[in-house]
């Protein structure tokens, strides 16, 4: 491809043009984006090879004042570090880190400096592309993106700023899903952040296009890492992930795993590497937290205030080991803070700084204010600034005092109780931290994450908002990019989490009037009534969300979740379609008629679900030594009996699938065994015999399944209805399939079965997995 025949990209009714020909910098790579009459210029150098267990890139916006035609102020008269260029450079960061290869660790350093302003066309989006761009020309192995920026007027949603804009987004995509998302306005709805997302489809693809065909035939050969020591030492999985779930050190264990290592650099990063690899199958594996809490579950909170004499207001927020002191000083409008931008100069009302002093993570360093504070700052700052009245002039400060994680958002929660402390006016606001690990086409959401979760996820989704809608996202992600479905899971997952501390809000915090407190309480009320269950509560299956990654992103799409896949409620979903199938058909035989007597459940007694999943039925496959084992099973259930306590399930796999089995054993199939059951691998008639809880026997089957599937394509499915010559099924990644049958088999209602579903839907038939 010639590079004079790049495809034309006109966003915003102006072209996007790129250049490489103007200014020839003395580095590995350079740019210079134009966006009407706005341009950036995006460098890129590549230093030596450094190995860190983290990629060593560095980011710098930079603004010359020339480029609005302006002169800087102050005494000096020259540029200055400013607020903006340090949130702006976070924000490049953010979407650039991600897509770059982490085994790449050659020090790369980003420049994008402003050259042209145009109000109407802006920077931040402009030099996440140009920075995409200058990566791929300079050989970094990143994978290609773009960022859009569009706000929302509460009708429609448009490019850019607009002036009558109540919400804002910035994001950056690459051809496959989202990599950076940075929100902020009034209250705005879940669905609303996702359609504006999506209704900008076709103008970031354009971008995408643009891109590949300038980088095409500019493109610098991959620098070759150097050779690195390599250890062949073994390591005890299963005692790191002993300590871990007693919260007893590991240090020893650590010092002894570096000690065989001449390069300590690559020994930390392996050792890194090890023990996030063993933490998140433990978490995955069990659904429950090295602290004890499920996946949905917050943090035990502690809400005070008045703790200040001085200042107008203070709230003190404590969620375990992270405590946020924030206070509120009310000003005169001659302390406004004066903000100099490429815009012009303005006076800021609202004040907020986070201070994170070294003692709060038991560190020595000096003090400074770093681009994390500030970034930290702005965060908080939005979350709370739509909500006020912006007529008086204050300063918030929240002081750090300890942190596990979640910094930033406990800070929002702070400074609500201080704003209330200081007897203003502000509806409830709060705000909460989700993390995300995948693994495989699987992904699962935790809730108010710490800070070792924190590193060992690949997410860290901060929200915040109030019973109303969401006021701040910002979402930075580890992995090249996520499915739009998991966002907008997130985004349900953190808002239930928002409502929750809420609602946790003692009454005296909520408002000062008792008419306004049972507004509040009643508020409060109708929302509980309409939301869906409290995901918040303890459930003894872990809360997970699952979902295939090619899962379309509609509303009303069903969310599978381990709690979902029980027998109970799979009996309880289709139950009613079986039924209502049946009517349309009018034709019923002996068999179904009993298969879905063994479906049904009381539906009046609701404690009986809550009983750590106690009611749900492992079907007995009917023996030819026993030809009324099911009927005896029907009554035993219609008489109210309940099941032994004790059950088995026994599998047959092909023996090439035992050593895949037995490598995972260490610190994964292992954890099985605390779900009180047991399982067994026999080598010599390729069996897996699974024994404990029958209420237990589903969710071993379900993580066995999960590591059977890998390469072999393997299918295990349920029967979930049985009719004639078809069969509906569930497969493990939540779908629903109707499939042809031959009915050659004595499969029945609750098995199941290892099977093959072809292109036209044929199930052939392989085995049955017994279940005695």
């Amino acid at each position: 491809m010639s590079k004079k025949n790049l495809k034309k990209c006109i966003i915003g009714g102006a072209e996007i043009s790129l250049r490489d020909d103007i200014i020839t910098a003395n580095c590995d790579a350079s740019v210079l984006i134009k966006h009407g009459n706005t341009s950036i210029l995006c460098t890129v150098c590549i230093g030596d090879w450094e190995n860190k267990s983290y990629l060593p890139l560095q980011v710098i916006y930079q603004e010359r004042a020339y480029a609005a035609g302006k002169i800087p102020g102050g005494f000096l008269k020259r540029e200055g570090k400013k607020d903006k260029e340090a949130l702006i450079s976070r924000m490049i960061d953010r979407a650039l880190r991600p897509s770059i290869n982490q085994s790449y660790k050659y020090n790369v350093q980003v420049i994008c400096t402003v050259l042209d302003y145009d109000n109407q066309y802006y920077n931040d989006m402009l030099s996440i592309i140009g920075s995409s761009i200058a990566l791929q020309m300079a050989g970094v192995p990143c994978v290609p993106m773009c960022a859009y920026k569009m706000s929302f007027n509460g009708e429609k949603w448009n490019f850019g700023t607009t002036k009558d804009r109540k919400h804002t987004i910035t994001f950056a995509r690459t051809s496959q899903g989202l990599v950076m998302v940075d929100s902020y306005g009034d209250p705005i709805k879940r669905i609303a952040v996702s359609e504006g997302i999506n209704s900008s489809i076709e103008e970031t693809n354009s971008i995408l296009e643009l891109a590949n065909s300038f980088v095409y035939d500019r493109r610098n050969e991959i620098k070759a890492s150097p050779v690195v020591d390599s250890q062949n030492i073994s390591v005890d999985t299963q005692l790191i992930l002993e300590r871990l779930q007693k919260n007893n050190d590991i240090s020893d264990l650590k010092n002894d795993f570096l000690s065989q290592w001449s390069n300590k650099d690559e020994g930390h990063n392996k050792w890194n590497q090890i023990v996030r690899a063993v933490a998140r199958n433990a978490i995955v594996w069990s659904g429950n937290r090295f602290d004890g809490r499920s996946l949905s579950d917050l943090r035990s909170m502690k809400f005070d205030s008045g703790i200040l004499n001085s200042a107008n207001g203070s709230g003190l927020y404590s969620k375990e080991k992270t405590q946020v002191l924030s206070s509120v000083t009310f000003g005169n409008p001659e302390d406004s803070q004066i903000v100099e931008t490429l815009d012009g100069t303005y006076k800021d009302k609202f004040i907020f700084h986070y201070i994170f002093d070294p003692y709060s993570c038991g560190d020595i360093r000096k003090i400074a204010v770093a681009r994390r504070d500030i970034g930290h700052g702005n965060l908080a700052k939005r979350s709370i600034k739509p909500l006020l009245d912006n007529k008086r002039m204050l300063r918030v400060v929240a002081d750090v005092m300890s942190s596990d994680g979640s910094s930033s958002m406990a800070s929002v929660c702070a400074s609500y109780l201080a704003m209330r402390d200081a007897d203003m006016k502000i509806e409830p606001v709060a705000g909460i931290s989700v993390g995300l690990i995948l693994e495989g086409y699987r992904h699962y959401l935790l809730m108010d994450i710490n800070a070792q979760e924190d590193a060992w996820g690949d997410m860290d989704f901060k929200i915040s908002g109030t019973q109303n809608g969401i006021t701040s996202i910002q979402m930075d992600i580890k992995v090249p990019w996520i499915p739009m479905n998991v966002f907008d899971e997130a985004m349900q997952f953190g808002m239930q989490g928002v409502k929750n501390i809420i609602n946790m809000y003692p009454a005296k915090f909520i408002s000062k009037s008792d008419e306004d407190v049972k507004k509040q309480s009643k508020f409060n009320d109708n929302v509980e009534k309409q939301a869906k269950p409290d995901h918040a509560r303890k459930r003894n299956a872990p809360t997970s969300v699952m979902s295939d990654e090619n899962a379309t992103n509609d509303e009303n799409a069903k969310k599978y979740t381990k709690a979902e896949y029980s027998d109970e409620n799979v009996k309880r979903q289709h139950n009613k379609i079986d039924k209502q199938s049946n009517k349309v058909e009018g034709q019923n035989n002996k068999a179904e008629n009993q298969s879905n007597k063994i479906e049904s459940k009381p539906q009046s007694d609701r404690k009986s679900r809550n009983k750590t999943q106690n009611d749900q039925d492992i079907k007995v496959k009917k023996s030819k030594s026993s030809p009324n084992a099911e009927h005896d099973m029907i009554k035993e259930k219609d008489s109210g009996a309940q099941y032994g306590n004790e059950g088995q399930v026994k599998l047959s796999i092909e023996p090439d699938m035992i050593p895949s089995l037995i490598g995972r054993k260490g610190a994964v199939i292992n954890d099985i065994e605390s779900l009180n059951v047991r399982i067994d691998i026999d080598k010599k008639d390729n069996t897996i015999l699974i024994q404990g809880e029958k209420s237990n026997i589903n969710q071993a089957l379900i993580r066995v399944f999960e590591i059977m599937k890998g390469k072999n394509k393997v299918a295990f499915v349920k029967i979930i209805h049985i009719h004639k010559d078809k069969l509906r099924i569930l497969t493990f990644d939540g779908k629903e399939k109707n499939v042809s049958w031959d009915n050659k088999s004595d499969i029945q209602v609750g098995d199941f079965i290892k099977a093959t579903i072809g292109k036209f839907g044929h199930l052939n038939y392989l085995d049955n997995i017994s279940i005695k």
